[in-house]
């Protein structure tokens, strides 16, 4: 699982080599589902991110972004979750912000 992405009542689940699967649950019912697994984290009113697959985070002054190994996908951070994001990365030392 790479991320989750929210429509309404429905999210799709993109999984890496470009297979998805749409479920109709809302993101904030998945979301309490999934609070046990703390590599998953919500950094955007429509993402949950896996941030073990997370391979670089970018950004700027007017925003951030989580990239993955695959080139095209990437999820943007909202100002209200970026020090959540920040958190996460420090406490497992994964990797740090890098500014632009």
């Amino acid at each position: 699982l790479l991320y989750i992405e929210s429509n309404r009542n429905y999210v799709k689940l993109y999984f890496e080599n470009d297979l998805q699967t749409e479920l109709r649950i809302t993101l904030k019912e998945l979301e309490s589902k999934l609070s046990e697994f703390s590599f998953l984290l919500r950094c955007h009113r429509s993402f949950i991110v896996n941030m073990d697959k997370v391979k670089k985070v970018s950004g700027n002054a007017k925003g951030y972004l989580l990239e993955f190994d695959q080139e095209y996908a990437t999820v943007s951070v909202s100002r209200s979750y970026v020090d959540d994001v920040k958190m996460w990365m420090e406490v497992h030392k994964k990797m740090e912000l890098r500014i632009q």
